[in-house]
């Protein structure tokens, strides 16, 4: 079988290469080795600049941005490299576990953190969402933003 490469250069538009990342990602995540594929194979580890290894919900914005929810917060992939966006003090009150990740309108990501209630990020400010003081009390496990902006939320 051959194996073609999904090599990163720098003629490469972003969106190309974040469609190889995520490719990537998803793979690590999913199967935890390279399946018998066309494709080659690359996982993204602490060692390689990712905040955890544990990943909970992968989310693509739509600026081309992979966003990942895992056990210790909030990072950020641009294909290259990671970003740490770590929860303020306050928003963390019983650890930086990001459950579920969604995203709200182009500028605003919505995530509910292991320690209940509801989180946004908007313009890279945390903040509490409407429901938040609703929902704290609540194990929510699962996230879904409709079009029209739509909010639903699962527990367990």
């Amino acid at each position: 079988m051959q194996w073609t490469a999904c090599s990163f250069s720098p003629r490469m538009s972003r969106l190309s290469v974040l469609r190889c990342a995520a490719l990537s990602l998803v793979s690590a995540i999913a199967f935890g080795a390279p399946a018998q594929s066309d494709y080659f194979y690359r996982g993204w580890r602490i060692n390689n600049g990712l905040t955890e290894n544990s990943v909970n919900t992968v989310l693509q914005d739509p600026q081309g941005y992979l966003w990942l929810a895992t056990l210790t917060g909030l990072a950020r992939f641009d294909g290259r490299k990671f970003e740490e966006f770590p929860l303020p003090a306050a928003m963390r009150d019983s650890g930086e576990n990001i459950r579920a990740l969604a995203q709200e309108d182009p500028s605003t990501l919505v995530m509910l953190p292991s320690s209940g209630g509801i989180i946004r990020l908007r313009e890279g400010q945390f903040v509490g969402h409407p429901a938040d003081a609703a929902m704290r009390i609540r194990q929510l496990e699962q996230l879904f933003v409709e079009p029209d902006g739509a909010l639903w939320m699962g527990d367990t």
